[in-house]
């Protein structure tokens, strides 16, 4: 189960050829999308998130569940479901989620394949946004969405739109949001691409980097939350954070070696900086990370893996955004920010370009740049 690593009639118009395509395969019990749910010892929050995925608007689906050894009451509440759309798989003992998604994945008859968290609750229109999205960009292999959080005042995770610029993100941050998922089944069989199950968190992060830079896919986000995201101590992301953390060095420093950068030459401790953008920092430091942009732009120029003007983009803000959280280091900060090759593409204006100086020299802790 796990992988290596390694023309329409004229009568109809395209929203019409949809809700036909969807009468067709409700009629036939073929699904259109096939919703992947692993889920282990879930009972808490279960029940709310099989209401939100069965209340969906768009009804062609089938809801693969994968209860991955659950020991508390998630398997009473799956057999109470009566909706024939549910199929109930149960793994022989607890095996990890990317083996579950992995299963999920072999049973999955759809079109369409999305990934569903068994805590979180999917906005009414989440499938057939989605489902619309892929039908009107067939080019575009995996979409996701921007993300809501559930019982609590953050804000709306905001992701990058299209796919220069989410690929761009992805040795900074995850810029594909798990939970909202919707990926083009073919492509990943047609590739063989699976979950690692050697990640034992983090495993979506590591496909987006492989799908991305190994199968060339196509990505792109939706501008609107279609998920509310759900975090409590049970979650994954609770539970095993410090494992994501490494987990997600691992990925980032097997894509720059992949990428041919000297294994002598790569500073994961300089990348951490440029990730997080802490507010701490010292001078020594601010040149340390100032030095590991210099190489991963001067990479791209050898071996362009990403748009050069989106790259470039990219870099300069992180110089920005972390100049502007140590301004208190002093004017020297200023100077290498102003004298990075892209400096420009920020478009500071000479007004902030000396508000910057002057709270460099009076050594104030941060400033926010508009």
């Amino acid at each position: 189960m796990c992988f290596p690593t390694k023309s329409a009639p004229p009568a109809y118009n395209k929203e019409n050829l949809s809700r036909l395509a969807i009468q067709t395969a409700m009629q036939h019990k073929v699904p259109a999308i096939s919703i992947v749910m692993p889920v282990f010892n879930g009972a808490t929050h279960l029940k709310a998130t099989l209401d939100s995925l069965l209340a969906q608007t768009f009804k062609a689906f089938e809801l693969i569940i994968i209860d991955d050894g659950s020991t508390d009451a998630t398997a009473a509440i799956i057999h109470k479901i009566r909706d024939e759309r549910v199929r109930y798989l149960q793994n022989p003992h607890n095996m990890g989620i990317s083996y579950s998604a992995n299963r999920g994945i072999e049973e999955s008859r759809g079109k369409y394949m999305a990934r569903a968290d068994a805590d979180d609750i999917h906005l009414p229109r989440r499938l057939e946004m989605q489902w619309k999205f892929m039908e009107a960009h067939s080019h575009v292999h995996v979409c996701g969405s921007f993300l809501a959080f559930l019982g609590n005042h953050l804000p709306v995770a905001t992701l990058p739109e299209h796919h220069d610029e989410i690929k761009a993100g992805l040795p900074f941050y995850t810029t594909m949001a798990q939970p909202t998922s919707f990926f083009r089944l073919a492509f990943l069989h047609q590739h063989a691409i699976r979950y690692d199950c050697n990640y034992i968190a983090s495993g979506d992060y590591d496909l987006w980097f492989r799908m991305t830079h190994n199968h060339e896919a196509i990505f792109a986000n939706i501008q609107t939350p279609l998920v509310e995201y759900r975090t409590h101590a049970g979650s994954i992301s609770i539970q095993k954070n410090s494992v994501q953390v490494l987990s997600a060095v691992e990925t980032r420093k097997r894509h720059f070696l992949e990428w041919g950068i000297p294994e002598s030459h790569i500073d994961m401790q300089a990348h951490a900086i440029l990730c997080t953008l802490p507010k701490n920092l010292n001078l020594t430091a601010f040149e340390q990370a100032y030095a590991w942009l210099q190489t991963l732009r001067r990479q791209n120029e050898k071996h362009t893996v990403y748009a050069p003007l989106v790259w470039r983009t990219r870099l300069t803000y992180r110089l920005l955004n972390l100049m502007a959280n140590n301004i208190h280091i002093g004017p020297k900060v200023c100077e290498l920010f102003f004298t990075w090759p892209d400096a420009e593409i920020a478009e500071i204006s000479p007004h902030d370009k000396k508000r910057l100086f002057t709270a460099a020299e009076q050594g104030i802790s941060s400033v926010t740049i508009s």
